[in-house]
């Protein structure tokens, strides 16, 4: 298959804009800039231009980052433009801890490794991205609720913070309950307490624990969901931060 028939499966546009007297290829690489946007939206929930609407997007940098990918598509046929987009979106989204994304990112030297990344792990995100996990995740937060409730009045603790930096051994509370699975990530991303004791922790203490940094997807469909977020509140009260 061409990788003009294989550009042509993946992006799948309304006409694009004709008045700059766009060629055949500028088209194409519109078509990928319209990509980038419909997933940028999507997936920051942000109606952000990166190029303007009247004036001619060719003069832009932003034009150059597309134009760049629109080689990569034309030398490796290989190479799925739709993907290559959503790669860099989804590893910003997921990985990044600053959770910004720019046109600039698909010609960069990273942008085959965010590729090979997606193509590992990508698909698996979309589909989660796509699934109601309400329940599954009502489910875990009882089951963590039940945990805790039983640990704060066996040790008699007070507050949440007593109870996770306590030390039954070398390490405290927080650090052994995560490394065994006895709470989740779920709880740890509306965890009040959690998100205010991550940065007193010692530094091989925090290498055993999730950075708060990374519960920013998490934390978010929790927040939009409105039943999982009044069995949240319903359950952990203060303790929640949604």
């Amino acid at each position: 298959m061409s990788s003009n028939s294989i550009q042509q499966k993946y992006l799948k546009h309304a006409s694009v804009q004709t008045k700059f007297k766009f060629s055949d290829r500028d088209k194409s690489i519109y078509n990928l800039y319209l990509t980038f946007q419909k997933y940028y939206q999507k997936y920051f929930n942000n109606v952000k231009n990166f190029m303007p609407k009247n004036t001619d997007p060719r003069k832009t940098r932003s034009w150059k980052s597309f134009e760049f990918l629109q080689q990569v598509v034309e030398r490796y046929e290989q190479v799925i433009p739709e993907k290559f987009i959503l790669a860099q979106i989804l590893w910003c989204k997921e990985k990044s801890a600053s959770g910004v994304c720019n046109p600039s990112f698909i010609s960069s030297e990273r942008a085959i490794d965010r590729y090979e990344w997606f193509l590992k792990y990508g698909e698996r995100l979309i589909n989660e991205d796509n699934i109601d996990n309400t329940e599954t995740y009502i489910e875990i937060i009882k089951q963590n609720a039940i945990f805790l409730f039983k640990e704060m009045k066996i040790g008699k603790f007070k507050t949440y913070r007593e109870m996770f930096l306590h030390k039954k051994g070398i390490y405290p509370n927080i650090c052994s309950w995560v490394m065994f699975s006895k709470i989740d990530n779920i709880f740890l991303s509306i965890s009040r307490t959690y998100y205010e004791i991550y940065n007193t922790l010692d530094a091989d203490v925090k290498d055993s624990v999730p950075d708060p940094k990374t519960f920013v997807d998490l934390k978010r469909r929790m927040m939009l969901n409105p039943k999982l977020r009044s069995v949240c509140k319903q359950v952990f009260k203060n303790e929640c931060l949604i």
